[in-house]
């Protein structure tokens, strides 16, 4: 018997370094890790991945929105520049490389970069013609400007025309240039009425169809 209760004292001594007493009556090995914490680790990384696409795709749509209304701001900005370049030449008969500074200096800042631009590629050592000049300073602002290819289209047309003929004809050519760009604001105009709301919209729906087939 005193066997058997000395066994049952061993059952119950404290084990050194361990958060539990003895293995005799009761005694439990310590439960194994489950897998709750990794379940959630993998739903917390779901719901990260969602709302990155959500916040990718709103934003895309949200710069094609934009993008229509810079295009609109900048037509009326090539068209108000045009109207004081026609007054320039037509009516003050100021020389070209003058014209083209005076309305660098006051026309709205995409813009002043296409006048700003001609003049220094004029002024350039090189010795470019005129139309050199317009069609290499438009092509420095292809690439960050919001413009559509027929938009740069009749600026390049313009080009043409720039030191190869008279006044009269310079001042033609001025406005002609002024009625396709008034074309190109009214096509924008509507442009931007019938989508900008709909850019916005796909960006959201777009998002939101990905995360419902893929999380």
């Amino acid at each position: 018997m005193g066997a058997g209760i000395g066994g049952t004292g061993r059952g119950f001594k404290s084990e050194v370094g361990t958060r539990y007493v003895g293995r005799g009556v009761g005694w439990s090995h310590p439960r194994a890790p489950t897998c709750a914490s990794s379940t959630f680790g993998g739903h917390k990384m779901k719901m990260i991945g969602a709302l990155l696409v959500m916040t990718a795709s709103t934003f895309a749509g949200w710069i094609y929105s934009t993008l229509l209304k810079k295009r609109l701001t900048l037509l009326n900005a090539l068209i108000q520049s045009f109207q004081w370049l026609e007054t320039e030449i037509g009516y003050a008969s100021t020389p070209l490389v003058e014209a083209f500074t005076r309305i660098s200096g006051r026309t709205q800042e995409d813009v002043q970069l296409i006048f700003s631009n001609f003049v220094e590629a004029l002024q350039d050592p090189a010795g470019l013609t005129a139309d050199e000049a317009w069609q290499h300073c438009i092509k420095q602002n292809q690439e960050t400007l919001p413009l559509k290819a027929e938009d740069w289209a009749l600026l390049f047309d313009f080009g043409r025309t720039l030191g190869t003929t008279d006044r009269e004809h310079q001042v033609t050519a001025i406005r002609q240039t002024l009625e396709r760009l008034q074309l190109q604001t009214t096509g924008a105009t509507e442009e931007r009425k019938k989508n900008e709301r709909l850019y916005r919209y796909l960006g959201v729906a777009g998002g939101a169809l990905v995360v419902l087939i893929f999380y």
